[in-house]
């Protein structure tokens, strides 16, 4: 399974929702989303929180990653996520491993 975590810079709340109640709606269109996560950061161990909101999107392997992010939607988030105003920090992709006991 592979994961793309989009990580937001801290803003106010209500610039928050308000980005967040256009882009949300535009990853649940994702072609071949197995799930996705919306999360607000409370606490880091270096106490700066640059992260506030963090979006973790699942799919079963990198091919359909990059075919849902050639797609329309696909692009029209590729494109919001990096215009002026947006808080997009990075975006990382990981490759979830089994869990350990």
């Amino acid at each position: 399974m592979i994961r793309a975590t989009f990580l937001f810079a801290t803003a106010s709340e209500e610039d928050t929702n308000a980005w967040f109640s256009s882009f949300l709606p535009m990853i649940e269109q994702l072609p071949g989303l197995q799930r996705y996560e919306h999360t607000a950061v409370i606490m880091s161990a270096t106490g700066t929180l640059p992260a506030g909101t963090l979006v973790d999107v699942y799919f079963e392997d990198e091919a359909s990653m990059n075919t849902a992010f050639a797609s329309a939607v696909g692009k029209h988030i590729s494109r919001s996520i990096v215009s002026p105003g947006i808080p997009l920090l990075d975006m990382l992709t990981s490759e979830v491993q089994a869990p350990h006991s």
